[in-house]
């Protein structure tokens, strides 16, 4: 029915595809301004306090006469997030938050009306950069990639004057 070139293209779509929406949602700023919007509301402060402190005392910052939660949200108001990757976390910066993905769930149906149903259902499940469920309605892809939310010394020194001002 399908030429073994069609097949091979259709393939190729479906797994650029797949890298486009992992892509997307671990770095484009849209994508990781809303996960860290979502998590704010219920980001455990007290955690973040002690970090932060304990963050501070490595790097030889004062805050004597700071209030660490002041601090924090005032650091929040400058954070910015970031990509980054599990085993090479940047710790010359303050992680407010991240988030390991882990996986990712990405939804078929668009790429799957591009293709077309019929030469979409001829792709060989091992041909695909990801896993397939059963229906092939999603694709699960692993990550190894952290979204961090996070800021620079500098950072934290400017607001520690601002503070004390």
């Amino acid at each position: 029915m399908f030429t073994q070139d069609q097949i091979e293209q259709a393939t190729e779509q479906l797994n650029e595809f797949v890298q486009e929406q992992v892509e997307y949602t671990e770095t484009h700023p849209d994508s990781l301004n809303d996960l860290f919007a979502c998590f704010i509301d219920g980001m455990d402060s007290v955690d973040a306090e002690n970090r932060l402190r304990e963050f501070c005392k490595e790097n030889e910052i004062d805050i004597a006469g700071v209030e660490i939660d002041t601090l924090l949200n005032e650091l929040l108001e400058v954070s910015t997030p970031s990509q980054e990757h599990i085993f090479s976390f940047d710790r010359a910066k303050f992680h407010i938050m991240s988030h390991h993905w882990q996986e990712h769930e990405i939804c078929l149906d668009w790429i799957e009306c591009k293709i077309g149903a019929e030469l979409f259902a001829a792709i060989p499940e091992q041909d695909v950069d990801a896993f397939l469920d059963g229906n092939r309605t999603r694709a699960h892809v692993t990550s190894d990639g952290v979204a961090s939310l996070s800021v620079t010394i500098e950072q934290i020194r400017a607001a520690i004057a601002q503070e004390k001002e």
